[in-house]
């Protein structure tokens, strides 16, 4: 697949989608729970190639150790490039207690590993009885339902009226956005050459930046299902992590805070960094967060085809 056409296969469903959303904006508050379906569905495929791999069990520590090394090297160069913004721009936010749910991300996100363990006990009872599996179906089904949720994404994106005009004029967003990703690419370097790792397959991994359903099945796509759950666990890595460094990094460095979450910064993460930042950092992350999820997909294609 070039490259063009990897884009387009991405974007258009996401553009459509916002066109739509801006003209039914009503139908943004049903979209959440078909999400949730189609992502479930997406991570039960993934488990289920995951299965299909030979000697998993000596293969998956490995997977958690190259999963710790990119969350470490990639949050510390985010961290560390925003600190620089925040320090010479020199805001600073006023701080607020967050109350947010700890007890209730996790539950989310163990709902998320459960489809994927899930789909690997299936498919590890698929080989082990050599049951045949028509895998060109399988990644029919998986193109399918991702097309469906960019699709969705856009609907969400155009329903909650954000105006492009207003997103690409926010100066500030631009800035930290385009910062952001800069960090997390340094870090992908990095990484490379600690786990002495390809250096297209780890700037691929590195440019999830916290939307970890796009990219865990391009990267399965692309790579495998193994290294398609190492970028599932690094982004999804971020969101939690975010419930404990945002509010830490509000008292004094907004910036970093606000851009700490990536593409979540949009939707999930939104809340907590309301919380702790009041609501006036609530446009700088909605813009942040809208353009990040422009760059994902941009960069998953430019490097999984460089790859």
């Amino acid at each position: 697949m070039g490259i063009l056409e990897g884009l387009g296969i991405i974007l258009i469903p996401i553009f459509v989608g916002y066109y739509f959303g801006n003209l039914f904006p009503r139908i943004g508050k049903y979209l959440g729970r078909l999400l949730t379906l189609i992502l479930y569905i997406l991570l039960f495929i993934m488990g289920f190639k995951l299965a299909q791999i030979d000697d998993l069990l000596i293969k998956i520590p490995q997977v958690g150790i190259n999963t710790f090394v990119f969350v470490t090297v990639i949050s510390a160069a985010n961290i560390l490039v925003l600190m620089v913004y925040d320090h010479l721009k020199g805001k600073n936010a006023h701080y607020h207690h967050v109350k947010a749910s700890l007890g209730h991300l996790i539950w989310d996100i163990t709902k998320l590993v459960s489809s994927v363990i899930i789909g690997i006990v299936i498919g590890g009872f698929c080989k082990y009885y050599n049951y045949e599996v028509d895998h060109d179906k399988l990644d029919l089904y998986s193109n399918i339902a991702l097309l469906a949720l960019i699709f969705i994404v856009g609907l969400q994106l155009g329903s909650a009226k954000y105006r492009l005009r207003d997103v690409f004029l926010n100066r500030e967003a631009l800035v930290i956005s385009l910062l952001f990703t800069f960090s997390c690419l340094i870090g992908g370097v990095i990484v490379s050459f600690i786990i002495d790792m390809n250096l297209w397959k780890t700037l691929a991994l590195s440019s999830g930046m916290g939307w970890y359903s796009l990219t865990s099945v391009v990267i399965t796509k692309t790579y495998g299902a193994l290294d398609g759950s190492l970028v599932f666990f690094v982004d999804m890595a971020r969101e939690l992590l975010a419930l404990i460094l945002v509010p830490i990094l509000m008292k004094k460095y907004r910036c970093t805070a606000i851009t700490f979450p990536g593409a979540t910064s949009l939707d999930c993460s939104l809340p907590i960094i309301q919380k702790a930042g009041g609501t006036g950092v609530v446009g700088l992350a909605i813009s942040f967060g809208f353009l990040v999820n422009l760059y994902v997909p941009v960069l998953l294609i430019l490097f999984t085809s460089l790859s």
